[in-house]
């Protein structure tokens, strides 16, 4: 019996944090939010939360735009079943982020743009929760950033982020103040990072568009000998039909 209580304690820890993540996520963020599964100890609240993923805005074109295969976590369990949960530490390594970038925008920023300013614009479903955040230490690292522009793409290096007690005042944070706090800093770090090889980037974009052109002379220059030929064939056929009309009427 006692095992059982336990697995179920277990199975219901696992179940609240991925439920927690991917609905109050894809509301607060206006997009999908998924985590592959969850596994946390009700004793010492280390955990792992593996496949985590945020899908882009419908109006990107690439699908995902973070990936995190792995997500570990420690938090006092005890904290879950309070208004305000506390997490000692969230560690993400190495993971991918495509960085798509427009003319006045980019996906980050649209994100950004999607958190309301407070709890008061989330679904009721996840303002029902009423859950305030203190995480005292994220950390970002070896992030495998990917710019992606103009249908081209470029690696972009950027350093760990490290952020520290986040929440940690007199008033804690919403999860969209988290999640704001943290995209943030990860946004302003792409903008200020030393994104390498933009001439060749641009010399890409160059390059396609001359390999198109050339592409569109060939065919129209196809097209033009195939329609001289096509007029040089009728003319051919025309003359010895009317060759063959004056040799019956000659004769």
């Amino acid at each position: 019996m006692l095992l059982l209580a336990a697995g179920a304690t277990v199975y219901y820890l696992d179940t609240v944090v991925q439920q927690g993540i991917e609905v109050v996520g894809s509301d607060l963020l206006d997009t999908e939010v998924g985590v592959a599964s969850v596994s946390i100890s009700p004793l010492d609240g280390a955990g792992t939360l593996r496949g985590l993923s945020i899908k882009n805005p419908a109006e990107f074109n690439s699908e995902y735009a973070f990936q995190l295969d792995e997500v570990s976590i420690t938090l006092d369990p005890a904290s879950l079943l309070t208004d305000v949960v506390e997490v000692t530490q969230v560690t993400i390594v190495q993971p991918k982020i495509n960085y798509e970038a427009r003319l006045t925008t980019d996906n980050i920023r649209s994100l950004l743009g999607n958190l309301p300013d407070d709890d008061s614009g989330a679904s009721s479903e996840a303002e029902g929760s009423g859950k305030r955040l203190i995480i005292r230490e994220f950390r970002l690292l070896q992030p495998q950033v990917t710019l992606l522009a103009a249908n081209l793409s470029a690696p972009v290096q950027l350093p760990d982020i490290e952020l520290r007690n986040l929440g940690d005042g007199s008033v804690q944070a919403t999860t969209a103040d988290i999640l704001r706090t943290v995209l943030g800093s990860l946004n302003r770090a792409i903008i200020q990072a030393n994104i390498p090889n933009m001439d060749q980037l641009r010399s890409q974009v160059e390059g396609r568009l001359q390999d198109g052109v050339n592409q569109l002379q060939n065919q129209l220059q196809d097209g033009a000998d195939g329609v001289e030929n096509l007029l040089q064939d009728s003319v051919d056929d025309a003359v010895d039909d009317l060759g063959s009309r004056l040799r019956r009427i000659l004769n």
